[in-house]
C-alpha cells in the first residue's frame, strides 16, 4: 500500500483515434466522403491516490469534500466556482481551473453524481478532462481515515493528446505532485481538534 499523500497511475491506456459511425471506423476515407468527421484523439489516464489522516471519516469528509475552499488552501486550484446546487449534495456542480506544473491551465466542470456522506462520492468531469473521480473513505483504525481517490479521465485538449506519447510520464508526475500538495494542504485542517469550520 502506498504511503499517504502520493498518487500513482494504476493503469495506462494508449491513445487511439476514434471515428463516428461503423463505416468511418472501418474506413476513414469513406467516412470523410460521407461527411463524418473524426472525433478528436484522446488519451486516458487512471490514477489512484491514498491519503491517511489521524481523524475520523466524518471530519475528513467535511474538509476533503469542501471543494469551494480548495483555492484558498490548495495552490494548484486557481478557481472552484459553484455553478449549480448547494455544493454539499447530489447534483451540485463546480467550474474548476487547475494548473500544477503545466504551462497552461485545465478547465473542467465537476458534477456530484453520487453522494454517500461520509463514505463515498462520485464526481463526473467534463471539459478539458472527461471522465470521473471517486472518493472512498474508510476507518482502518478507530479515529483514523483512509481516503482513496480514483481519477479516471481522458484529456480533450489537442496539444496534450498530440504530445501524449512523449509527455505521459511528465503528466503522471504532475498529477502525483498536485495530489501531494493537496494532502499537505488539507491534512492539518482535517486533523485539527474540533470545533472547526469549513464554511
Amino acid at each position: 500500500m502506498e504511503r499517504g499523500g502520493r498518487g500513482h497511475p494504476v493503469r495506462a491506456q494508449p491513445a487511439r483515434r476514434r471515428y463516428a459511425g461503423d463505416l468511418a471506423e472501418r474506413s476513414p476515407g469513406a467516412g470523410r466522403l460521407l461527411g463524418i468527421k473524426p472525433e478528436p484523439l484522446t488519451t486516458e489516464y487512471h490514477f489512484r491516490t491514498d491519503w491517511r489522516f489521524q481523524a475520523p471519516p466524518p471530519r475528513v469528509w467535511k474538509v476533503v469534500m469542501d471543494l469551494q475552499r480548495y483555492p484558498a488552501l490548495w495552490s494548484d486550484f486557481t478557481q472552484v466556482r459553484l455553478i449549480r446546487g448547494d455544493g454539499h449534495s447530489l447534483g451540485s456542480a463546480f467550474a474548476c481551473e487547475t494548473r500544477g506544473s503545466l504551462p497552461y491551465s485545465l478547465r473542467y466542470v465537476l458534477e456530484v453524481v453520487r453522494f454517500d456522506e461520509p463514505r463515498s462520492a462520485v464526481l463526473r468531469s467534463s471539459g478539458d478532462l472527461v471522465g470521473s473521480g471517486r472518493w472512498e473513505f474508510s476507518e482502518p483504525e478507530p479515529g483514523s481515515t483512509l481516503a482513496t481517490y480514483y481519477w479516471d479521465v481522458a484529456t480533450t485538449r489537442r496539444i496534450l493528446n498530440l504530445v501524449a506519447p512523449l509527455a505521459r510520464s511528465f503528466l503522471e508526475r504532475n498529477h502525483t505532485a498536485v495530489m501531494a500538495r493537496g494532502y499537505r494542504a488539507l491534512r492539518p485542517l482535517a486533523e485539527a481538534a474540533p470545533p472547526f469550520t469549513t464554511a
